[in-house]
């Protein structure tokens, strides 16, 4: 075909409907395209570029369009793309050529097209700020376009691009301005609000701009004040408020509505002063609304006038005190009146639509009623509206109503009226929608006073067992202070405190049965009858560990006073039952009540045995806190009982007045002093809405605004006289003379003499335990220079730091031939069970390599002996397990019998779980040197996460059911802590996945300050492997990341105990 013929076959084609195909706004599917392009082509016989140039930029982008819809995989896309932006790159590149305006827009949406697929855009972003300053509109919409896409407000190219946006908000081009204020209202930072909102208000206060634009700019001056810090001060009450005052008697309702709406966003910032004069304005603009109807159709919503209109200007009337003056008064008065009259009454004829325009006004109404505290006839109706919104079936209307109604009863006139829909409030409390459950649970709480508290808590209880998880803590929090503030009396607390505890323990914090115990210890009527209900709730079962805490506690100190009807030995066995599934701090408070109660009845032969051996096990327990306590309260339980009870073991003083800790935890769980706002209405502080709370502690005879004073129950203290630590833990070892060679002195006094004799001086500091702080010691003769136990030794130097350790007594073996050394096994033990590889053991001749390797059930334990003395030969070397272990099978491999000076060998220990555990097996170390003999017993470093397998992958559906399959102790664990420093999100994932669980940040939990996982535990000999699934949960509180709550569920109760310690341990020692 003739070229000449082309033009003319161009316009033919154009002209045909089909041509529309190759406009920008085509209807049709973009796979027709390609087809008709090469009919067209082949038609007009020349080559398809050659079309493409002729017909535009616009076709091209189509046939990319169509090129990338086509391909089959994400390689071919891939691909596709990759070639496309390489042709670009060169385009954008070449110096020699300069691009035109029509090229770069070409290129430009090319870009923008790549970028929404989800590549990544590194280039054409100077070129898309080029074609802001274009004369075309075409050109500088998709400048304008990229500039807001592929630029965020802290791009170096917006500086390029800033006198470009100046020229057009300055020009008399509207759709120039619009381009321009659309474009600042999303992507300005701080250094453009600077610059350029002197232009946005020249156009704001135009009388020759259109509203449409006005409107634009009301909104951009909006986005520019909140990009600016609030003292920037970018727009003056001084200056702006006459220009805001005359702005508000526009009689357009759309820029009312955005004029409203940027004074609303001011006030909210830096409050109303200085708009004083605004006041009127917007009541006069309610009014025209409300009374006048002088609204046109196109705003008229349902036959209401403007309903966004008259919601934002009541909301923002929230921030002005009420007005001065009769007049004025009387008009909020009837403006509010004629609201209510239009808006309350529930039409069942009305369409959703429309009654949710007249809710959203008679909420905003009610607020603004709160706010300007008016008078009690519209409060009043308020309460009665919001009584009928109860009962729809709305749910949102519900919570609103429930929302709305929390804060009128806050005020004391209304708090009656709202008295007879309590029996409705309590039906939300069942409502299928947990928020509407949380909403009647806050009106419940606020709304209880003495006359209703008895029944409101007894209903708060009962619902405590059908409760959501999710608002149980919140639940319990609050029904503690409801009793706590209007207990008819001590007992009947105790009697709420201890339900808390026997239904919801895992959600009672430490402060719920600390204050318990503060009003058991103050009043001394009510002590018998506490001892009584707490060993009425253990025969029921129930083991939570704040409840046994308590049951310790108060077991301990009182329960002598019940010995007739529940004798010591039973009130015992009711607590060591529960003891092996309870955390490390309560097993501490247990084993120091069961001193107590052993020296309250030390007649009890069968008592005082049973108490002995748990100690005596515990002092060789791994756990340095649980061991240095048996350590003591053994030696505390062996002299005279009734001497100690009369001048050691002292009852628990009385407590001095503090603030309540329930009120310290309820304001940091409302974020205090931070202000509490509903419904966007006056804000209130918790302290207001508590405002019912300090006369609690007068009740019973403390203050709540005495200083606090420290809380012993927090950290586990008891009564135990000072003095008799002082006398009874005297060291037995002191230390030598600083640079002197090793000479212990000879010091061992007798433990009954030091108890009998009051004179008997203290140790010097710096003595007994230094040395096994050191490291390394001297393994001494046992005829001469006796040693401490290494177990405790590593106990005391556990202690806290800036607390001097105590020296801590030994059983001596009189008469025998080994002694233990004195390394920090403890420590290093605890270090090994974490690592793959470290030290096991180390004195000054023999030192204890590790390197250890698991697969599933089974473990290889290598062990290095060496020797470290440069010439002495050990002799007698063994290494032998000390017994046999029920939950895990050892092997030991054999050992030459000496060892060379400088010399090393291998032991290889093989071990198989058959089952979860507690307590890891021993082995025992022997050897001689230089006459000298030595037995030390070591620990395995053994932990259940070295046989577990991580489970990142679990479908959440199968977690969470398997999670909420388990109730609570003992399958389900808890325990909550609290860290000197922030642990990061970071440690906590590196944290977990060191022990073994799968763990995928917001996989299984949606919050980023918490993590879970699963791992399943494997035990059992090959080809009999069984395998339980454990969960864990670390929720960190977000404010600091130093309070973490632990929670571990496992359809074995060791299992779940052990691995909880085991986390919490961890998360302790994490720098």
């Amino acid at each position: 075909m003739p070229v000449c013929l082309l033009p003319a076959l161009l316009r033919l084609v154009l002209l045909i409907p089909t041509a529309r195909l190759i406009a920008f706004d085509s209807q049709l599917p973009l796979p027709v395209l390609p087809p008709l392009l090469v009919l067209l082509q082949s038609s007009l016989l020349v080559p398809l570029p050659v079309l493409g140039c002729v017909l535009g930029a616009k076709l091209l982008l189509l046939v990319f369009i169509s090129d990338i819809r086509a391909c089959q995989n994400r390689e071919q896309e891939t691909k596709r793309v990759d070639k496309e932006l390489a042709k670009i790159r060169g385009k954008f590149g070449d110096d020699k050529k300069s691009l035109t305006a029509y090229d770069r827009k070409k290129y430009v949406w090319k870009l923008l097209y790549v970028y929404m697929l989800g590549f990544d855009v590194e280039f054409g972003h100077k070129q898309a700020c080029d074609l802001i300053p274009s004369a075309k509109y075409s050109e500088k919409q998709v400048g304008y376009m990229a500039c807001s896409i592929l630029m965020n407000e802290k791009d170096e190219f917006l500086r390029l691009a800033i006198n470009g946006i100046h020229n057009d908000l300055i020009s008399r081009n509207e759709a120039f301005q619009s381009l321009a204020l659309t474009f600042v209202a999303n992507i300005a930072g701080q250094e453009m609000a600077e610059a350029l909102t002197p232009d946005v208000l020249k156009l704001l206060q135009s009388g020759t701009s259109r509203p449409v634009v006005r409107k634009k700019a009301a909104l951009c001056l909006l986005r520019l004040v909140r990009k600016t810090p609030a003292d920037a001060q970018l727009v003056s009450a001084d200056t702006f408020a006459p220009v805001m005052a005359q702005l508000l008697e526009e009689r357009d309702v759309g820029l009312l509505l955005s004029c409203v709406t940027l004074l609303l966003g001011i006030c909210a910032r830096t409050g109303s002063a200085g708009y004083e004069h605004c006041q009127a304005k917007l009541m006069r603009i309610l009014e025209r609304l409300v009374h006048l109807r002088e609204v046109s159709a196109d705003y008229t919503y349902y036959g209401i006038g403007s309903p966004w209109l008259q919601a934002k200007v009541l909301r923002t009337l929230q921030y002005f005190p009420l007005p001065e003056g009769t007049l004025a008064q009387r008009q909020v008065h009837d403006t509010l009146g004629a609201i209510f009259n239009l808006c309350s009454e529930i039409n069942k004829s009305s369409t959703i639509n429309k009654s949710n325009a007249q809710h959203a006004i008679l909420f905003e109404a009610i607020s603004l009623i709160l706010a300007l505290d008016c008078s009690r006839d519209l409060l009043a109706n308020s309460v009665s509206s919001l009584g009928r919104f109860l009962s729809v079936k709305e749910p949102n209307i519900r919570y609103l109503a429930l929302e709305n109604l929390t804060r009128l009863a806050l005020v004391p006139e209304v708090l009656e009226s709202i008295r007879p829909h309590q029996s409705t409030i309590l039906a939300n409390l069942r409502d299928p929608d947990v928020s509407i459950r949380r909403r009647a649970l806050d009106l419940l709480f606020t709304m209880c006073d003495g006359g209703a508290a008895v029944e409101v808590v007894e209903e708060l209880v009962t619902y405590l067992t059908v409760a959501d998880f999710s608002m149980r803590e919140e639940l319990v929090l609050k029904i503690a202070i409801l009793a706590e503030k209007f207990a008819p009396n001590v007992e009947w607390y105790v009697d709420v405190v201890l339900a808390l505890l026997e239904r919801a323990g895992d959600f009672c914090g430490e402060d719920i049965w600390h204050r318990v115990v503060q009003l058991i210890t103050n009043n001394e009527q009510s002590q018998a009858y506490a001892a009584g209900r707490v060993v009425e709730v253990l025969r029921r079962g129930a083991s939570h560990e704040a409840l046994m805490c308590m049951a310790g506690y108060v077991l301990g100190e009182h329960g002598r006073l019940i010995k007739a009807g529940v004798p010591s030995m039973e009130q015992f066995k009711m607590l060591h039952e529960r003891f092996p599934t309870l955390s490390s701090a309560t097993k501490g408070l247990l084993l120091s009540a069961y001193l107590k109660m052993l020296l309250h009845d030390a007649a009890n032969a069968a008592l005082q045995a049973e108490v002995v051996a748990v100690f005596s096990r515990y002092s060789r327990q791994l756990d340095p806190e649980l061991q240095q306590r048996s350590t003591e309260y053994l030696v505390g339980a062996c002299p005279d009982p009734a001497k100690a009870v009369a001048s050691y073991v002292l009852p628990m003083p009385k407590w001095e007045g503090r603030e309540s800790a329930l009120l310290k935890r309820l304001a940091v769980s409302c974020d205090l002093p931070a202000r509490l706002v509903a419904c966007s209405g006056k804000a209130c502080t918790v302290l207001q809405l508590m405002r019912l709370l300090p006369a609690c502690f007068v009740r019973f005879g403390s203050s709540a605004y005495m200083s606090a004073s420290l809380d012993c129950l927090a950290q586990q203290r008891f009564a135990v006289a000072t003095a008799w630590l002082d006398t009874l833990l005297l060291p037995v070892i002191m230390q030598a003379t600083e640079g002197a060679n090793a000479d212990t002195a000879n010091v061992v006094p007798a433990v009954a003499s030091a108890a009998d004799e009051a004179d008997v001086g203290a140790a010097p500091a710096g003595g007994g335990l230094s040395m096994a702080l050191g490291g390394t010691a001297e393994p001494a003769a046992a005829e001469t220079e006796p040693e401490p136990e290494p177990d405790a030794a590593a106990s005391a130097a556990a202690a806290p730091p800036g607390v001097a350790p105590k020296a801590v007594d030994i059983d001596l073996l009189g008469g025998a031939d080994f002694v233990y050394g004195n390394a920090n096994v403890a420590q290093l033990t605890s270090t090994a069970c974490v690592a793959v590889q470290g030290i096991l053991y180390e004195d000054t001749y023999l030192q204890i390599g590790l390197q250890s390797r698991y697969t599933r059930s089974n473990g290889e334990l290598l062990l290095f002996l060496g020797n470290k003395h440069p010439s002495s030969t050990l002799t007698g070397l063994a290494l032998l397990l000390s017994g046999p272990s029920p939950a895990v099978q050892v092997v030991v491999g054999q050992l030459p019998p000496q060892l060379a000076p400088k010399q090393q060998v291998q032991a290889l220990v093989r071990v198989t779980c058959l089952h979860s555990f507690l307590e890891v097996p021993r082995l025992q170390l022997r050897y001689s040197c230089e006459a000298r003999q030595v037995v030390q017993e070591l620990l395995l470093p053994l932990a259940p996460h070295k046989f577990m397998l991580p489970e990142p992958h679990i479908a959440k559906e199968a977690f969470f059911d398997k999670w909420k399959s388990y109730q609570g102790p003992p399958l389900k664990m808890q325990q909550m802590l609290e860290r000197p420093t922030p642990l990061s999100i970071d440690g906590t994932l590196l944290l977990l996945r060191g022990l073994n669980f799968g763990v995928e940040h917001l996989y299984l939990d949606p919050s980023p300050n918490n993590e879970a996982g699963a791992a399943y535990f494997i035990s059992g000999h090959p080809g009999a492997e069984q395998a339980l699934l454990c969960q864990c949960r670390v929720e960190g509180n977000p404010q600091n990341r130093m309070q973490f709550r632990v929670t571990v569920a496992a359809s074995d109760p060791a299992l779940a105990c052990s691995v909880k310690d085991m986390i919490a341990a961890q998360i302790m020692a994490m720098p």
